[in-house]
């Protein structure tokens, strides 16, 4: 941390994009040398100050300058492993505070530098505290994995069990046995202080969330600044980061966050594949694939069962069909099956576009995608059937005998025969009867709605409102 530079300067002196910006500095933002914005009394348009969170973090760097002239200069000089240890104890203390400290809290200098990195007319439509909230948390703020912990433990407990190898001495098992007690100690105790850093997040942002957006003056832009400036630059980046940005979209969604529409963000989304597979490297899309992958699973599952979207879906605001009229009701389950209908014809238009292109890169993009998300898409057999035609053609053409391509294509139409069994056919797909299907498109046309929304254009006029809300 001593020798990073600042997050503004990353951005600004170094002309880093602010989530490589992010990245970089993402382990060590709690040190308010690489948060702060050049000016501590720099003043930008845009979003709100909060003297409390600003005094606060004063009070701390006093409380380090007292505690360091406290320090007697007769002690003895430290070792290079003393001082690393020590510098490695510091950061671990602040983790251990968790990023709820401030989290999402107004005025602090996070936020502040946030103001400087991206145009002024992006706080209209996003606020610097949602802002930092997305970039500032990593996928374990806000989900323990528990599973990998039990599995490791148990894996341990085996060995124990087990007992000794034929060729081991009896001290060096006891030795070995003491090990895997402490590392089972160690992993427990991780364990535990990872759910008390998730429970203390999860908290905060309870508690925040209907002050993030409340305030925003074009908030029917809302939805496509959070895509722009959050999703897209950050699930590109690594695999982790690829889920995080999708279990971020469970959770704003779980806490029921207002003034963002949750439908038209994914209509958006959907509409963004395209030019996501031309403008990416085979490794971005890839990441990609996962983030998409992991979208398209919680899409999926609110379509097969009523139960889940009511429950999960219905009764949040993030699928309100118009945030601009109070109580108004949410998407039927009905409506959005029509709509999920409509994303996955289009989802299969750009694979089946992809693979169709005279580029080799977005044709291998495409599979790479079309591998990630096989075990979710496609789900309909007519779907699925063109989409194999086509990767088997790659692979026998002759011009591409013994090329990579055609080894991928390949293996990419095996994944999807794997998965044919799985495929449901046409007509099953909207979750209604054809008639019923006819009415509700007749009522929708009826009344006005803009066509921006996916949700809108097919349900009540409302939802073109919600659309970027």
């Amino acid at each position: 941390a001593q020798q990073l530079p600042s997050l503004y300067d990353l951005v600004k002196k170094y002309h880093l994009t602010p989530a490589d910006a992010f990245y970089i500095a993402r382990p060590v933002l709690q040190d308010k040398r690489i948060s702060s914005p050049p000016k501590v009394d720099t003043k930008v348009g845009g979003g709100s100050s909060d003297s409390a969170a600003t005094t606060a973090v004063k009070m701390e760097e006093e409380e380090d300058i007292a505690a360091k002239k406290k320090k007697k200069s007769d002690d003895p000089p430290k070792s290079k492993e003393q001082l690393a240890r020590e510098r490695l104890l510091k950061a671990q203390k602040r983790n251990s505070d968790g990023p709820s400290r401030y989290l999402g809290m107004p005025g602090t200098p996070l936020c502040d530098t946030a103001k400087l990195l991206l145009p002024p007319s992006t706080w209209d439509k996003i606020s610097p505290e949602f802002y930092t909230v997305f970039w500032e948390m990593d996928r374990c703020d806000l989900a323990v994995p528990e599973k990998l912990y039990e599995d490791q433990i148990s894996k341990l407990k085996a060995q124990i069990a087990d007992g000794p190898s034929p060729d081991l001495k009896d001290q060096k098992w006891s030795k070995e046995k003491d090990r895997m007690f402490k590392t089972m100690s160690k992993l427990r105790d991780e364990v535990a202080a990872q759910r008390k850093n998730q429970k203390s997040v999860m908290e905060t942002l309870k508690k925040r969330k209907d002050y993030w957006l409340a305030d925003m003056k074009s908030k029917s832009e809302t939805g496509s600044c959070f895509l722009q400036y959050c999703i897209l630059p950050r699930c590109f980046l690594t695999p982790n980061d690829a889920l995080y940005c999708a279990k971020f979209l469970e959770t704003i969604l779980k806490i029921d966050t207002p003034w963002l529409s949750m439908i038209h963000f994914y209509d958006q989304l959907i509409k963004t594949i395209p030019s996501c597979i031309s403008g990416c490297t085979s490794h971005e899309a890839a990441t990609y694939g996962r983030f998409l992958n992991e979208v398209l699973r919680n899409l999926i599952s609110w379509k097969d069962d009523a139960a889940v979207y009511q429950k999960e879906c219905g009764s949040k605001r993030g699928f309100s069909s118009d945030f601009f009229v109070k109580n108004a009701p949410t998407i039927s389950h009905f409506n959005y099956c029509d709509v999920f209908a409509k994303w996955c014809r289009r989802i299969y238009s750009y694979f089946s576009g992809g693979l169709k292109s005279d580029s080799e890169v977005h044709q291998l993009n495409t599979m790479s995608i079309i591998k990630s998300v096989h075990k979710v898409f496609p789900r309909l057999a007519s779907h699925g059937a063109a989409l194999s035609s086509k990767l088997r053609e790659i692979a026998e053409d002759e011009k591409n005998t013994g090329r990579s391509l055609a080894v991928r294509a390949m293996m990419v139409h095996t994944f999807l025969e794997t998965q044919k069994k799985y495929w449901k056919k046409e007509e099953i797909l909207p979750g209604a009867p054809a008639k019923a299907k006819t009415k509700a498109s007749d009522v929708g046309r009826k009344k006005k709605s803009p066509p921006s929304s996916a949700a809108g254009s097919e349900k009540k006029g409302g939802g073109g409102k919600a659309g970027g809300g």
